[in-house]
């Protein structure tokens, strides 16, 4: 069988010859593809919802997009029900047939992914 496809390799190992486990990623197998994706502020405490119409509950991913007292900028992933990292980042997430939701405690701008793939 024909060794075709596109590979990334981990560092130290030549993308020609390496294993699947040697690999960063390999199309030899599946991957969730993002139907719709963005940026969206949310309020602090306040339900923010994004409109997505797909008829299906879809695998999705959050991130915060935050920046600590001094200046540097982190982007946490969030994402499937509650995560909580501290104090000051919280954000609860759920996802209807239309719409995915989005309540962060603090103001803040979410990026969202949402996969073609359905949920559970």
């Amino acid at each position: 069988m024909a060794n075709y496809g596109f590979k990334i390799s981990k560092p130290g190992f030549d993308v020609k010859t390496c294993t699947d486990k040697q690999c960063i990623f390999t199309s030899k197998y599946g991957s969730m593809k993002v139907r719709m994706s963005g940026i969206k502020a949310c309020t602090a405490g306040v339900w923010t919802d994004i409109t997505h119409s797909f008829g299906y509950n879809p695998n999705y991913f959050c991130f915060i997009d935050d920046v600590d007292s001094e200046g540097s900028n982190g982007i946490f992933p969030m994402g499937f029900l509650d995560t909580v990292f501290d104090a000051g980042l919280y954000l609860h997430t759920y996802t209807t047939t239309a719409k995915l939701y989005l309540k962060s405690k603090n103001t803040k701008n979410v990026y969202y992914y949402l996969f073609a793939e359905k949920g559970a």
